[in-house]
C-alpha cells in the first residue's frame, strides 16, 4: 500500500501548497500506518510546508514541526537498509505529490526544503507568493528533464556555430595566407622580369 492509495486529491484550492496540506491533515489523523506511507505522509508535508512558509502561511515554528515529523520517521528506517528504503519511500512521496504536479520530482522537492531553510521569515525574504513562482524559480535551480533538453539543444546549437566559426576562421587565413603568397610570387615574377 502506498500514500497515493490513502490520501485522495480533494481539495479546490488554487495553491498546490494549500492543497497538499489539507488533504493530507484530512486524510492522516494518526500514525497508525506501515513506515513507509509514514515516511511519504511527512516528506509531502514538509514540502507543501515549504512552500506555504515560502508564501508567508507558515511560520518557521510550523515549518519546524514539519521537520522533527519527517526527522522522527526516518530514524525509523533501518540503518542496514537506509539508503535503498529511503529512495523508495521518496518515490511513493513524489508519485503522491505527482497527482497535483506531473512535473514534481525529488530534486526539486528537496531544492524547495533547501530554499525555505535559507529564508528566516517567509514573507520578508521571498519575493514568489505563489506555487507556481516558486516552483518555476525551483525548477530553475534543479531544472527537470524537458529544460535539460531545451539547454542541450542550446549548448549544442552554441557548439556547432562555435565549430563554424573555427573553420571559417581556419579557411579564411588559409586563404589570406595563400592570397598573400600567390601577390608575392607574382610581384617577385614582375621583379623578374623588369630587372
Amino acid at each position: 500500500m502506498e500514500l497515493i492509495e490513502i490520501v485522495k486529491r480533494e481539495s479546490k484550492s488554487r495553491d498546490i501548497f494549500v492543497s497538499i496540506n489539507n488533504d493530507l491533515s484530512k486524510s492522516i489523523t494518526n500514525y497508525d500506518y506501515p513506515l513507509n506511507i509514514l515516511y511519504s505522509y511527512a516528506l509531502s508535508k514538509k514540502f507543501a510546508a515549504s512552500g506555504l512558509f515560502l508564501e508567508g502561511y507558515f511560520s518557521k515554528e510550523d515549518l519546524d514541526i514539519v521537520s522533527k515529523i519527517l526527522e522522527r520517521f526516518k530514524n525509523l528506517i533501518p540503518q542496514e537498509s537506509f539508503a535503498e528504503t529511503k529512495e523508495i519511500y521518496e518515490k511513493e512521496a513524489i508519485n503522491y505529490l505527482k497527482q497535483y504536479d506531473k512535473n514534481i520530482c525529488i530534486d526539486s522537492v528537496k531544492c524547495l526544503i533547501v530554499i525555505s531553510y535559507t529564508c528566516k521569515d517567509g514573507k520578508e525574504n521571498i519575493k514568489f507568493k505563489n506555487y507556481n513562482n516558486i516552483m518555476n524559480y525551483v525548477n530553475i535551480l534543479i531544472p527537470n528533464k524537458k529544460t535539460e533538453i531545451k539547454i542541450a539543444r542550446k549548448y549544442k546549437i552554441k557548439r556547432i556555430c562555435i565549430l563554424l566559426f573555427i573553420i571559417f576562421s581556419l579557411l579564411l587565413i588559409n586563404y589570406l595566407t595563400n592570397t598573400k603568397l600567390n601577390t608575392d610570387d607574382f610581384s617577385q615574377k614582375i621583379k623578374i622580369i623588369d630587372s
